[in-house]
């Protein structure tokens, strides 16, 4: 199926046709990467979504890792200042 359509293209941009082909196969091209563009989107923005979500637990727990130190830090050396 998809070599018919290569095919089909390269006849179409052979050198003994006018520009006019060349135009309606861009134009197809265009028309194609746009329709793509929009089925992809919902999963470009899950996928954006997901990785915002993991960077922020990792900051999370970066977080609270540093804090459980400096808490033990204070029980175990209640005199020194923090």
């Amino acid at each position: 199926m998809f070599g018919e359509k290569v095919r089909r293209l390269a006849k179409m941009l052979e050198p003994d046709k006018n520009q006019t082909h060349l135009i309606d196969v861009l134009e197809r091209l265009c028309l194609v990467m746009e329709d793509l563009n929009e089925n992809l989107r919902p999963e470009l923005k899950k996928t954006a979504t997901l990785e915002r979500r993991k960077q922020e637990t990792k900051a999370i727990e970066i977080d609270a890792a540093k804090a459980l130190v400096k808490w033990r830090d204070k029980i175990r050396n209640p005199t020194s200042t923090i």
